[in-house]
């Protein structure tokens, strides 16, 4: 809400409402949790709440678009390498912000204002172009194809964040990319040109 640098008290009070809002949609639908429940697990007062946030879908909004920005900012570095290195740089900062992205891959249209975990897998899968395998039949659309994959990898990487022993990230870094290679390629943007913008 501020743009303001927040001082290290604020930092703390972000932290601790962030992630008592994740860890109460764990326990229970977006619907159901206050900003009561959240000040209560995070110990804090409603005054701090308001003073951080406007209201609980703010709070929401905050972490997805934090999430988002990192991951983005990870995958920036794997532009233009092989996808198997894109695949285990997703999974790696996935991973590392586990909590944050089971409760956003629950979410549905009906709990949220805002776009959920879908949001953030089809905009970094649009930073790559999508070539239609050789192997798969021409005549198919190509959103609809890639649409079809992007679901697919989602829901195999949230079965993976929410399994108690998932397996190690180069092993599904592999599976991933193998499996969506049968259906498409994911390739590096082009080089953009200096001075253009797009």
């Amino acid at each position: 809400m501020e743009s303001k640098p927040m001082n290290r008290k604020q930092c703390y009070s972000r932290m601790v409402i962030r992630q008592a809002l994740l860890d109460l949609l764990e326990q229970m639908p977006l619907k159901k949790v206050t900003v009561t429940d959240i000040c209560k697990r995070a110990d804090v007062n409603r005054t701090t709440f308001y003073t951080n946030y406007t209201d609980i879908y703010d709070l929401l909004k905050s972490i997805t678009q934090d999430l988002h920005d990192e991951v983005r900012q990870v995958l920036t570095q794997y532009d233009h390498v092989d996808g198997l290195a894109y695949y285990t740089a997703l999974l790696t900062v996935l991973q590392e912000h586990a909590s944050a992205c089971r409760a956003l891959m629950q979410l549905t249209a009906q709990d949220c204002k805002i776009m959920e975990m879908d949001f953030l897998f089809s905009d970094l899968m649009s930073t790559r172009r999508w070539n239609v395998s050789e192997s798969f039949p021409s005549d198919q659309p190509e959103p609809l194809l890639a649409r079809y994959v992007l679901a697919g990898s989602q829901a195999i990487i949230n079965d993976w964040l929410c399994s108690p022993a998932p397996l190690p990230i180069s092993t599904m870094a592999k599976y991933l990319f193998d499996l969506n290679s049968r259906f498409v390629t994911l390739e590096a943007p082009a080089p953009r040109v200096p001075g253009r913008k797009g």
